[in-house]
């Protein structure tokens, strides 16, 4: 005997309340596996002979497992002398009558199609009446189960009245004609699934009635009388006709009456709550689903108020860019779900609104007081750091970071953080190695690690050390006119194909976006230096902010990345291109000559490791190490060292020449500044063409 308190009043289940509990609890679990064994099983015959040559020993085994449970309490109350022939026999003779009739009726429809309409009538009358005994591998059917329990009473669990005669009736009639026998077959599916259902209803009842009969074991139901008063009392309190003062003690009274009706439980939890939990403790006990049920109610309200507040906010795939502008909602969402929660006596935690209103709330301040990539104390630290950060690349704007007590000057900026001024010497150091042309691959690998992008390893490529991306440059160059100073250092390929029609390209002075069909070519171009952020939107949108207010934005139009993911892309994209951005404009245009063995001159100018005369300054590097400046002979136009009678390359004789035009051999490229000479067609450094 089990007893729990409910608004104050006792509940009792007796002993035999219990019983009957266990006994349900067993045939459930037993209905489970047999529906779902009944799936297999019945796929796998295929066809009406199969079925029918197979279904005794499938329906016997259904049973079977009911037998051997009853055989086992009876032997733990120390009965031993009935074995499952001799209970199966006894008391579950009728369980398969449901079963039986389908069978029977598949026979006869089967025999009908194969035009043997009279041999099918006899076949079916004959086994109407034998039911055949089977024998050593199972259990013989024979006599007939006497009632078990008084008119009137309830089966639970299937709201049924308790019987263990076919209900069903005839329910192989059900089977609509068919045409052919595959048709049969499938239409013969439903209700065989049904009569095993009864069969095993029909099962249970035996169980329980031999357990009364052979160990005197209690059993107590619901009568139909009972669970009628208590459906009353359900049925006036949704009408309004009980008045408040009388209504917990006419809903513990309809407890009273019926422990097994679901809808008692959520009537007095709706009511009264459950502070002690003794309400949840005994539908648990029964059997009934009130925990679910608190669950869809609880859910349903934190739709309603989250709807109420905020919209269609919760469908937008950005949620959080979105939620930025909600907050105080989502605060009010929160706020009164947790009085709700107070009121029924859940923990808000388990209202999934409101889990999810405190999560974005959680988002939005981390978001608020995140900056430069760290969680600051508070957002206005997070504000102000940001402050700080545009102070400091505002003032280094068009600096040579190498220069002599730059960062000196860079610790007297009227920071208005202590935090940044902690970050300043890391700051800087940093920014001058990402401000190196020669360490762009370095700092690019870095970046990619820092922002896990390992799984986009296929989609994305980018500069090598010999100046190419992978092997797509050329096919790069092909459908997009790159300027002449122009060299492609990464690649988001939208097609992730062998040739990327698709894209988006950085370059040293642009962001390319372009996309290549069969008969034309879309595409833009953005100058780096006008770019003020770029940031995935929502819906395959990512969004170009420029400096003079104009955005810009392109698509992606595949689906194999989600919303996180192509988040995590704009982030990273939008590093590599603000690295770029604050390289030195005279040393992004020697990107072509940044790969591994290129030197810096003392001018500024990469030279590759065979060049021995810096092209812009005409400094000569000497095998020792030493320098000496050069001069272009003007027959053979090769460097040579200045001041020299003979030309080392061709032999000419120098002394000939004015001194002027040995000097004047050469001018400035208009492009990038460099030295070339006044024969030259094309820039030497940038390879620009020149004017005649």
């Amino acid at each position: 005997m089990k007893e729990y308190i409910i608004l104050g009043e006792s509940i009792v289940i007796s002993d035999a309340e219990e019983n009957y509990r266990q006994i349900v609890q067993i045939s459930n679990e037993y209905v489970k596996n047999s529906k779902s064994k009944f799936e297999v099983w019945f796929d796998r015959q295929g066809n009406c002979a199969t079925l029918l040559k197979n279904e005794d020993n499938f329906i016997i085994d259904i049973v079977w497992q009911y037998i051997v449970k009853t055989v086992e309490i009876l032997n733990n109350h120390q009965v031993y002398m009935l074995d499952e022939n001799a209970i199966g026999n006894k008391y579950f003779s009728k369980a398969m009558d449901s079963w039986i009739d389908v069978i029977n009726d598949m026979e006869f429809k089967l025999q009908d199609i194969e035009e043997e309409r009279d041999a099918a009538v006899e076949y079916r009358k004959m086994r109407k009446e034998s039911r055949g005994k089977f024998v050593g591998g199972g259990f013989g059917f024979t006599g007939a189960l006497k009632g078990m329990v008084e008119a009137g009473t309830l089966n639970a669990t299937t709201g049924m009245a308790h019987s263990v005669v076919n209900t069903f009736g005839n329910m192989g009639s059900s089977i609509s004609a068919s045409a052919n026998k595959g048709q049969l077959y499938r239409n013969t599916k439903p209700v065989l699934l049904k009569a095993l259902i009864q069969t095993c209803n029909n099962s249970r009842w035996a169980m329980i009635h031999t357990l009364e009969e052979e160990i005197n074991m209690k059993f107590e139901y619901v009568t139909v009388e009972d669970a009628q008063k208590a459906r009353a009392i359900l049925k006036n309190h949704a009408d309004g006709k009980i008045p408040e003062e009388q209504l917990k003690k006419q809903l513990i009274s309809a407890l009273k009456l019926d422990k097994t009706n679901e809808e008692v439980y959520c009537a007095i939890w709706q009511a009264y709550g459950d502070k002690n939990h003794g309400l949840s403790d005994l539908s648990e006990e029964m059997g009934t689903k009130l925990k679910d049920y608190i669950q869809k109610f609880i859910d349903k309200k934190g739709k309603e108020v989250f709807n109420r507040y905020c919209g269609d906010l919760d469908k937008e795939e950005n949620e959080l860019r979105h939620a930025l502008q909600y907050e105080a909602e989502l605060q009010k969402v929160y706020e009164e779900l947790c009085i709700f929660a107070g009121q029924h006596d859940v923990n808000v935690n388990e209202i999934k609104m409101a889990q999810h209103s405190k999560a974005l709330l959680e988002e939005i301040d981390t978001e608020q007081k995140t900056a430069l990539g760290k969680v600051w104390d508070t957002r206005q630290i997070a504000q102000k750091v940001l402050e700080d950060d545009k102070r400091f690349y505002t003032f280094l704007k068009g600096r040579n970071l190498e220069e002599t007590g730059l960062y000196e000057e860079v610790e007297k900026l009227p920071f208005a953080t202590t935090e940044y001024r902690q970050l300043l010497k890391k700051k800087f150091e940093k920014e001058r190695i990402y401000r190196d042309p020669m360490a762009f691959l370095d700092n690019l690998s870095q970046i990619w690690t820092e922002e896990n992008m390992d799984s986009f390893n296929e989609i994305f490529s980018w500069i090598d050390e010999d100046g190419n991306i992978k092997n797509v440059g050329e096919y790069l160059k092909k459908i997009i006119e790159l300027s002449e100073t122009e060299v492609p250092l990464l690649l988001w390929n939208m097609d992730e194909g062998m040739k990327p029609k698709s894209g988006v390209l950085l370059t040293n002075f642009y962001l390319r976006v372009y996309k290549k069909g069969m008969f034309s070519l879309e595409q833009k171009a953005i100058l780096l230096e006008d770019i003020a952020g770029l940031e995935y939107f929502e819906k395959g949108r990512f969004d170009i902010r420029k400096l003079n207010g104009e955005n810009e934005y392109f698509k992606y139009d595949k689906t194999n990345f989600k919303a996180p993911e192509l988040r995590q892309i704009g982030r990273f994209l939008y590093r590599i291109l603000f690295m770029i951005q604050n390289i030195d404009d005279s040393k992004r245009r020697q990107f072509s000559k940044i790969k591994k063995g290129s030197l810096l001159c003392t001018c500024g100018t990469y030279r590759l490791s065979g060049e021995k005369v810096c092209p812009t300054c005409r400094t000569m590097y000497l095998e020792d190490g030493s320098t000496v400046e050069a001069m272009v002979c003007p027959v053979c136009r090769k460097y040579i060292m200045k001041g020299k009678k003979f030309c080392s390359q061709c032999g000419s004789n120098l002394e000939i020449f004015d001194p002027e035009i040995l000097e004047n051999t050469s001018k400035y490229c208009p492009e990038c500044g460099r030295k070339i000479s006044t024969e030259d067609k094309f820039c030497t450094g940038c390879g620009r063409k020149l004017k005649e």
